[in-house]
């Protein structure tokens, strides 16, 4: 039984997943992303890129890190993680050098961390969490 499960499981991932299209500059990026609906989190895990992008929808999390990765071939990026007094209104975004994608939506900025933590919720942001495109913590700054 527990091999028909896993078979079965493995089985429904992979055939939900899709190849990553390749982008050659941030504007092909921002595009390929309106495809990408925003849902609200349900779970507390991060699904893989090729997921979000077969699926074409995903939370904040799962958005940042399909645009990071998106992104790679072409420019460094971060997964940035917003954490509030609220959990509520906890959310992720993807920057890289020249700006920000926000749930897909692409913003050209060169503000700093605590720039973007007070446009996004105010004083409610306590940290700022800083990850690789792996969800490896890189850095934590409190505010």
């Amino acid at each position: 039984m527990r091999r028909l499960i896993s078979w079965f499981l493995n089985w429904w991932y992979r055939n939900r997943r899709e190849k990553l299209p390749y982008c050659r500059n941030i504007e092909d990026v921002a595009e390929r992303l309106k495809a990408v609906e925003y849902e609200a989190d349900r779970t507390d895990w991060v699904k893989d890129p090729e997921l979000t992008w077969g699926e074409k929808k995903g939370d904040c999390e799962d958005i940042a890190r399909l645009a990071g990765y998106m992104i790679k071939p072409f420019a460094k990026s971060e997964i940035v993680d917003f954490i509030c007094r609220n959990p509520k209104l906890n959310h992720s975004i993807c920057k890289y050098s020249g700006g920000i994608f926000d749930n897909g939506a692409l913003t050209y900025t060169t503000q700093g961390y605590h720039e973007l933590a007070w446009g996004y919720a105010g004083n409610y942001v306590k940290e700022i969490i800083i990850r690789d495109l792996d969800m490896n913590e890189i850095r934590r700054i409190k505010l």
